[in-house]
This record gives C-alpha cells, structure tokens and sequence, in this order.
C-alpha cells in the first residue's frame, strides 16, 4: 500500500481490469485510480477490508477523477475511507470531463468517516443500474455530520447529472 496515491494508476489511456481482488490494501486514492481523459474498466472483481482510514485524506476503494470509468459485476464490501467507501467520482474542474457508470454491483458494509458511505460523485454525470446497497454509512466526526449513507453527490455545474435505476437500498445510514 501506499500513503500518497493508487495501488494501480491509470494516468493514460485505458485500463481494464478482470477478476482481480483486492483485499487488505491501504492508499490515500484508493486501490485503483484513473486520471484526467483516461478510460477505466472493472469487471468481475472484489474490493474487500481495505482500511484507508489511518491516512490523512483518502477517496474510495475506486478514485476517478475526470476519467470515464464503467464498473460492472463487481463486490465492494467492508472498505473504511474518509469519502467514498467503494467509489469516489469527480471532475477536477467544470472545463474538464468524466463519467461513472456501475452496473450489477454489490455495494455492501462500506463506511465514510464524511461523505458517500458507498459512492461519493463530485461533479460527475452517474449512472447507476441494477446494484443493491447494504448496510453502508457516513459516520460523523467530531467536527463534521456524516452525509450520504448510501451516496453523496455533488453538482456544481449543467454537465452534472444522476441517474439510478432498479437498485436496491437496505439499512444504509448517515449519522
């Protein structure tokens, strides 16, 4: 693991990723990461106890900032971060562009000590279909209410956008 970046980082071009596990890891921007105008493909993977939280700042088990990124068929389960316990989406400016979709995914037991216990998505046009979320949470701090049991999006701009579709949510809380 890493204090300051990814596991795996896609900063050009595309990436897929296919039946891969990652278990136990510890990065400030998640296990995997995709960069500005780079394409992400994860497939039929499992992102399970990766503890991020020891670190100052970390973003989701998945950190896509300004990248196109497709989730499909995969397992998020008990993954603790500060945003996003399983993805963290954002655009790193209104001029640039990224998209996330998540289909047929299990998001389940991932917790946020901020915001997004499952999906933070900063700016980010989402899509999401066909995934259950279970038992996710935002937790407070001291200083901060936890917001986004499930997910927390942020739009800031016209480009930004949140579709879900035949999803499931069960016992997900912010608090």
């Amino acid at each position: 693991g890493t204090s300051n970046g990814n596991i795996i980082n896609n900063r050009k071009g595309s990436m897929t990723i296919e039946q891969c596990k990652f278990y136990e890891n510890v990065a400030s921007r998640g296990a995997v990461g995709s960069q500005s105008g780079t394409t992400l493909l994860i497939n039929n993977s499992e992102f399970t106890d990766n503890d991020m939280t020891s670190l100052t700042t970390t973003y989701g088990m998945v950190y896509s900032n300004s990248a196109d990124s497709v989730i499909e068929n995969t397992l998020f389960r008990n993954n603790k971060v500060k945003s996003g316990g399983a993805v963290y989406a954002t655009r790193s400016s209104s001029g640039t562009t990224g998209t996330l979709e998540i289909n047929n995914c299990v998001i389940d037991s991932n917790s946020a000590t901020l915001t997004g216990g499952a999906i933070f998505a900063g700016r980010t046009p989402t899509t999401i279909k066909d995934s259950l979320f279970t038992n996710n949470k935002a937790v407070s701090t001291d200083s901060v209410k936890g917001q986004g049991g499930a997910i927390y999006q942020t739009i800031d701009d016209v480009k930004s956008s949140m579709t879900i579709d035949n999803c499931i949510f069960i016992n997900n809380t912010a608090d």
